[in-house]
């Protein structure tokens, strides 16, 4: 079943100009906090395969970089893919070794420095489970990712239609080939988006991806047809939360062989209101019609807190690491006597206090900052850091490995974040609650 196999990467993400950074920590939502993937299907070139493309994302901070002079550090690592049958048999398993260079300190422990790579292969169309690892090779440390997926067979009906790709239309993304395990090389369905762009993970809620974004995005989409002569009919159809139709176009495309097209819109957040609005896609051939809908939010850029430890809630996350009493007391005290009490409750914690960073608050203020910008409290509008993951996150930092198990029959996912080191072993499984718009802890131990 295996055709084509290829690992990409994008530029390097150390070139990005600090404004891009800032841009891609406010517009990237994302599920797997620090260490992302993506799952894509196509159709493939063969008619009994069809083709998965994953994006894997991952941050600086997750790696050890070695210090090789005063303006380079280096830090080397391996992704592994598994793929494994509904038997538990091994369909596929291949690593890639990459390293990369920093030229400063400061970004070895980034998180907004994110660097991304394609992979993917042909597969029999059916359900399969994909395992991901990460390994430091410096440290021998480890992060694994599990998610169960169906391939689907896009010829089995008249008309079909692919995942739909977006894509901010500002900063380049070009993807260089590492590595190929076929001799003839395939086109990767990633590179034939535009060289200007750059992919947007979805979040999921309640089992329906997300995207988040703040600036123009391109939406690509694939459709297949089987032979016939009816033409194939292609409607792009956006709807505001009161269901009225903001924008729409349509196309027309005919062949009477088995034949597949493309098309990609663009779409303007500055030309509507921010909020939720859905993308519908519509394919239809004869009396038969395929849809796709596509939950997208609207919003603006926030200026840049990177460095402006006043614009974090400090205060309201204390109450995870204070006892009740001692809270109250603390929050008794405003202005400046509280800013001063603020100060000196850190500094009896500062681990290095002969330097002029107290590291421990800086991770404190940090996890908050991630809390608010990923745990996002859809109905009930409060800040990342008062939701269940949020704490869990602030207290525990990024979990060893996350997976979403399928429950039943039920549409509500479920998530589970796994701590397996020697501080902390525990996992918590979360549920999301569609009325309240987040997750929430459903058990820990």
């Amino acid at each position: 079943s295996l055709a084509f196999v290829c690992l990409f990467q994008t530029v390097d993400a150390q070139d990005r100009p600090m404004d891009v950074e800032e841009e891609l920590r406010q517009s990237r939502i994302n599920r797997s906090l620090l260490f992302n993937y993506d799952l894509y299907n196509f159709a493939a070139d063969h008619p009994d395969s069809s083709r998965l493309g994953v994006v894997v994302s991952l941050v600086n901070d997750l790696l050890q970089f070695v210090k090789h002079s005063d303006s380079l550090y280096v830090a080397n690592f391996e992704l592994t893919f598994t793929i494994i049958n509904p038997s538990g048999e091994l369909v596929f398993d291949n690593s890639f070794r990459r390293e990369l260079s920093v030229t400063n300190y400061r970004d070895t422990n980034s998180r907004s420095l994110v660097h991304s790579y394609y992979w993917g292969l042909d597969l029999i169309p059916g359900k399969y489970e994909l395992q991901l690892e990460l390994m430091d090779l410096d440290i021998r440390k480890s992060l694994q990712r599990k998610k169960t997926f169906e391939v689907r067979n896009f010829y089995k009906k008249p008309v079909n239609m692919s995942s739909a790709l977006l894509a901010t239309a500002r900063q380049a993304m070009r993807f260089s080939p590492l590595k190929y395990l076929e001799r003839e090389r395939a086109s990767s369905r990633i590179a034939r988006l535009p060289e200007n762009s750059r992919l947007i993970s979805p979040f999921p809620i309640g089992g329906v991806d997300h995207y988040r974004v703040s600036s123009p995005v391109v939406v690509f989409c694939e459709f297949y047809q089987q032979a016939g002569r009816d033409t194939l009919s292609v409607q792009y159809r956006l709807s505001n939360s009161q269901k009225k139709v903001v924008w729409q176009e349509k196309e027309s495309f005919f062949s009477d062989q088995r034949a597949s097209f493309d098309k990609q819109v663009e779409l303007n957040p500055s030309e509507w209101e921010p909020g939720l609005y859905v993308l519908e896609i519509s394919a239809r051939k004869g009396t038969i019609q395929e849809n796709k809908k596509i939950r997208i939010y609207f919003s603006r850029i926030l200026a840049s807190v990177a460095s402006d430890t006043s614009n974090v809630d400090e205060i309201g996350p204390l109450r995870y690491i204070l006892s009740d009493q001692e809270y109250e007391y603390f929050t008794s005290f405003p202005g400046e006597t509280g800013d001063s009490l603020m100060a000196e409750f850190w500094d009896d914690r500062d681990p290095t206090p002969f330097t002029p960073v107290n590291e421990l608050r800086e991770e404190f203020i940090h996890r908050i900052r991630f809390a608010n910008r990923n745990f996002v409290s859809l109905a009930r509008g409060r800040e990342g850091w008062q939701t269940d993951q949020g704490r869990v996150y602030i207290l525990n930092g990024p979990p060893s490995e996350i997976f979403h198990p399928t429950v039943g029959s039920e549409v509500y996912q479920h998530e589970v974040w796994v701590y397996n080191s020697q501080q902390l072993n525990m996992r918590f499984v979360f549920v999301f609650k569609p009325g309240k718009g987040e997750y929430e802890l459903l058990s820990s131990g």
